[in-house]
């Protein structure tokens, strides 16, 4: 073999490789190994957040020892949109950012102080210690920016640094009294230079940052950076003097130029800093009304429980049965509420994260509530009219024999706690779409009720920030699965294993996420019947064009119920959880 061919066999050999299952099963393990890499990162943010910037750059040191060893199974994670790579890599890129950039500011911080009082000395005709303030500044700005390099991708420290080290010429030539007029004038056309761009830059930044304390107060501190230029121009009367002399002279129309602009751009920025504080104070109002709201829903959820089921009675199990309605209805609306706020994502409010803990704990005492209630209402002396037997039951009617109505009159009547909604649908050959989208967001889950066929796939997709456990369940069919984990920003697919014609409830192991439902339907024609707050009765009517002959009425927590009817047939069904009769449905086909 010549040395010509050898280099297409190599290569050719070295894509069959690359080819093969085992690459994409190293995609896979190197991804794995990142995603446990990716908590650590998340980790960070939070720790970052919440101040304690040691812990941040701990974490972040664990994020990136696992992401090296998963670059080593598989590099091509590094340019892979698969699984969410791309997003992955960009936040956490962002995260590092942010840790270097809280890391160095100090260190600069106390580069410029020393820039400051090295200008301060030279003005005050000591250029000794200029020189020596001066050098401490070189000091300290090396060792910022070597501490981390991206505060030299900030314009405000890059615009300090500059004018920090435009410094050093003036003390150098301090001496010179033209060179220094020089100097003062250059500092004049440097100093409305930085006066007009700090102004703009702070406008435009409050203008795109999400509302909180923290750009807030990052907007007051460039308001204030850009007022100390205007007074620096001020102060240098011989030089402005100077100026006026030349009124044509370049130097002269730039400082007029950008001290107009940044007079005008200061009273913008005065006005939006007065609106967004305002703005701010009133959303922090709001949650906090949320928060109230939400605390007086616990304790109408706790009044619940403290009903005795030993000495039940209608009026006390009425009593129970509103509060714990009236706690799901806050619940409910805060939630809603929560969903459109600007305000509620941004963690770094402590408002938000009370809030959170607060609807983690009125979820886990409506579950218990709801288990109270019912014993209560099996405790409460009989006294209500029977429910209808199971057994179907022609009452009245011209009944068409064997023909299935074309439409469905029905009236539900619960004489326990009516549960949100119920479902009510004909098997008619149809069926709900596949690939169904469930999107879980920080204030829960997109829809109350999703829809499913049996061995559909359906897929979870997660725009929260943290980690999420979803399982599925339902009582009285014993069923109970782990449905997946899903992570920061990432989606997961799962499947329909429940039988049909019934309810899951799904749940997130993070308690502040309202539980939802997936119903697993033969027909893509249902009908979603929404129960009004505080009642126990609701009525509908169900076209069936294709007169299919069995249809089924399904209620959260209760059993699934077969409907069979015909035309001119009028029947009273009960509605039952775990067979024990809790309220009825009179049908009429049509």
């Amino acid at each position: 073999m010549t040395k010509g061919n050898i280099l297409p066999v190599v290569l050719g050999l070295a894509s069959l490789c690359l080819g093969t299952p085992l690459m994409a099963n190293t995609f896979d393990d190197a991804v794995n190994l990142y995603l446990k890499g990716f908590d650590h990162c998340t980790a960070a943010k939070d720790a970052l957040t919440s101040g304690n910037l040691r812990s941040a750059s701990v974490a972040l040191k664990k994020y990136e020892t696992l992401k090296a060893q998963a670059v080593g199974i598989n590099n091509t994670i590094l340019s892979s949109s698969k699984r969410g790579m791309d997003s992955n890599l960009k936040y956490c890129e962002r995260v590092a950012t942010d840790i270097e950039i809280e890391v160095g500011t100090p260190i600069l911080d106390r580069a410029i102080e020393a820039c400051d009082k090295a200008a301060a000395n030279l003005k005050a005709n000591n250029p000794d210690q200029a020189k020596l303030d001066y050098d401490q500044f070189i000091a300290l700005k090396t060792e910022a920016l070597s501490t981390a390099p991206r505060l030299n991708e900030l314009f405000s420290a890059r615009s300090q640094i500059n004018r920090c080290e435009r410094l050093q010429k003036k003390i150098t030539n301090f001496s010179q009294k033209q060179e220094a007029l020089s100097l003062a004038i250059e500092t004049v056309v440097e100093e409305s230079e930085a006066y007009s761009s700090l102004c703009d830059s702070a406008l435009k930044n409050l203008s795109g940052a999400p509302l909180d304390n923290k750009a807030l107060q990052q907007a007051r501190s460039a308001q204030a950076s850009a007022r100390s230029r205007h007074q620096a121009v001020m102060t240098e009367t011989v030089a402005l003097a100077e100026l006026e002399k030349t009124p044509a002279s370049p130097e002269k129309i730039s400082v007029d130029k950008h001290l107009a602009s940044g007079d005008r751009c200061m009273d913008s920025l005065n006005s939006s800093i007065t609106a967004k504080a305002s703005e701010l104070k009133l959303a922090q109002q709001e949650l906090s009304e949320y928060a109230s709201a939400l605390n007086k829903a616990k304790g109408q959820c706790q009044n619940v429980q403290k009903s005795a089921i030993s000495s039940a009675t209608r009026q006390t199990y009425d009593a129970a049965k509103s509060q714990y309605e009236s706690a799901i209805k806050t619940r409910n609306d805060v939630n809603a509420a929560l969903s459109k706020n600007a305000y509620y994502n941004n963690s770094d409010w402590g408002s938000v994260n009370n809030i959170e803990k607060t609807i983690s704990a009125l979820n886990a005492c409506l579950d218990k509530s709801r288990i109270h209630l019912g014993a209560l209402f099996s405790a409460v002396p009989a006294s209500a009219p029977a429910v209808a037997s199971v057994a179907q039951k022609i009452e009245s009617g011209a009944l068409t024999a064997g023909v299935p109505a074309q439409k469905i009159s029905g009236s539900i009547n619960m004489l326990n706690t009516a549960p949100e909604y119920a479902i009510v649908y004909m098997e008619d050959g149809t069926k709900p779409a596949d690939n169904q989208e469930i999107t879980i967001y920080t204030t829960g889950f997109d829809k109350q009720i999703y829809f499913v066929g049996s061995g559909d796939t359906f897929r979870f997709k997660s725009k929260d920030f943290t980690t999420h456990r979803i399982t599925a369940s339902n009582e009285s069919l014993n069923f109970s699965s782990s449905l997946t984990q899903i992570r920061s920003r990432q989606s997961r697919e799962a499947k329909v294993t429940w039988p049909a014609n019934s309810l899951v409830e799904i749940r997130s192991d993070r308690g502040a996420i309202t539980p939802a439902h997936i119903a697993n339907v033969t027909s893509s024609n249902y009908q979603v019947i929404m129960f009004d707050f505080g009642a126990n009765t609701v009525s509908f009517e169900l076209d069936n064009p294709n007169e299919a002959a069995t249809g089924y009425l399904l209620l959260p927590d209760f059993d699934p119920l077969v409907i069979n009817i015909n035309q001119g047939e009028i029947k009273s069904l009960a509605i039952t959880h775990n067979k024990e009769p809790l309220g009825s449905v009179l049908l009429k086909g049509l």
